[in-house]
């Protein structure tokens, strides 16, 4: 189905309009249409992918209009990334691209507290339902929070709706392409040194204030890479791989300090080059 759609997509430009905003407007799935946008954008380019993005932006403003700035910004994002990774051909350009696009999209909010206040009394709202149905340990601190959530889900849904369009457009002109791809995954030791001044910064400076999620995803997305690169490298078969994401259940915030870790290390090292038997 998802296939289908996707071929319906990319075959015109109103087709891609309204495929966008239709699923635009579908509850819980709205992030989608930033799917379409990448996906056109990859396909065709910058200037194809205005027209999906319009037929998003009529839903994104909706929300926007009762206060839900994060659907405008996993557009923003998901296009930024989408047209790196066209002009690029490298995911680990593309997923620090939509870091600091997120980035941007803090600032923006920023002016624009009317917003996020309207969507903070909607939160406080719903917070105050759960907690007449016996969730009492619920609870927003501050409306910055708010801010931050905006920014998390543009960042994070932004980015795998990339991944997704990439899958997309693999699995409809290239078979087996992002496979080959995700697996070759790797941040360069100048994006990895940036990232990493990011988090730092994000510590001292007020204005990146809450940008840890942010900054730390390229890593994150590039230390599954690694390990999907090597279970396939060396035949290890599927076992590594549930123990690694079970791992991510279990231990939570340490398990995934060591993926980043290797991440880290891999784009100084690339661990998969010397992996690879010499000739």
């Amino acid at each position: 189905m998802f296939v289908k759609l996707a071929e319906k997509a990319v075959s015109g430009r109103l087709q891609a309009l309204l495929i966008a905003a239709a699923v635009g407007f579908m509850p819980m799935l709205s992030w989608g249409a930033a799917i379409v946008i990448a996906l056109v954008a990859l396909r065709k380019g910058s200037t194809e992918a205005m027209w999906p993005f319009v037929g998003a932006m009529i839903p994104a403003g909706v929300a926007w209009s009762v206060g839900d700035m994060s659907a405008v910004g996993i557009l923003f994002c998901g296009l930024v990334g989408a047209l790196v990774l066209a002009n690029t051909r490298q995911l680990g350009m593309a997923l620090p691209a939509i870091t600091f696009a997120a980035v941007l999209m803090k600032g923006v909010v920023g002016f624009f507290p009317e917003q996020t206040a309207l969507l903070y009394e909607q939160y406080n709202l719903m917070l105050e339902q759960l907690k007449s149905d016996g969730f009492e340990q619920i609870n927003i601190e501050t409306q910055q929070f708010v801010t931050y959530s905006i920014v998390w889900s543009s960042a994070w849904l932004g980015t795998l709706s990339l991944l997704l369009a990439r899958w997309l457009q693999a699995k409809l002109f290239n078979p087996g392409g992002f496979q080959k791809e995700f697996h070759q995954l790797r941040l360069s030791p100048l994006v990895t040194g940036v990232l990493v001044a990011g988090i730092a910064a994000g510590q001292v400076v007020p204005m990146l204030e809450g940008t840890l999620p942010v900054f730390v995803m390229p890593m994150m997305i590039a230390g599954f890479g690694l390990f999907h690169g090597i279970a396939r490298l060396k035949k290890l078969g599927t076992m590594p791989l549930v123990l690694m994401y079970g791992s991510l259940v279990v231990m939570g915030p340490f398990a995934m300090l060591l993926l980043m870790v290797a991440a880290i290390t891999d784009s100084f090292s690339n661990y998969r080059d010397k992996m690879v038997p010499s000739e």
